[in-house]
């Protein structure tokens, strides 16, 4: 899922570098994207003064040139409701409800990531079989909604609403 969502996210970046615009045409969501994904030294400024000289020649060189967005996401490897929300917000698309999201993502990513580090105890007899396709069959229709809701979110907001201007 953490793949999808950067996936589309490079999609999102190429076409709205495509349109060329300034920055001071995009919203300031996207603005704020862009800038905390390409200076990481914003969460942590460079104590030693030839570092800062880099940093603030990188910044300077940064607001003088064409305005590119940034492709980096961070999904922290595992995508919860939270994490998909923090991505829309950040090109100023519709949020995502919690109901019904939030808890089956949780049920998703803890069945991944028992089958992931090879949970021991996650033990499959023939008896359990059809509980276990039906639980598959559910994280497959969840990741199917969740995939229509981003792409509806994403065209109506670049499309219609154009969220993406100022």
């Amino acid at each position: 899922m953490g793949r999808i969502c950067t996936e589309c996210i490079s999609i999102i970046c190429r076409e709205l570098n495509k349109l060329n615009l300034s920055k001071n045409d995009f919203c300031i969501n996207i603005v704020t994207h862009s800038i905390d994904s390409s200076f990481p030294q914003f969460k942590e400024y460079p104590s030693e003064f030839n570092n800062r000289i880099k940093f603030i020649a990188k910044l300077d060189n940064y607001f003088s040139n064409c305005f590119i967005i940034s492709h980096k996401i961070n999904t922290n490897s595992n995508v919860e409701i939270e994490i998909i929300n923090n991505i829309l917000c950040r090109f100023n698309l519709e949020l995502l409800p919690n109901y019904p999201y939030k808890q089956q993502l949780k049920d998703l990513l803890k069945s991944r990531n028992r089958i992931a580090h090879g949970d021991n105890s996650l033990v499959i007899s023939g008896e359990d079989i059809d509980d276990f396709k039906r639980q598959i069959d559910e994280h497959i229709l969840l990741v199917k909604n969740l995939m229509s809701e981003i792409l509806k979110r994403i065209s109506d907001g670049f499309n219609v609403d154009k969220n993406y201007l100022r």
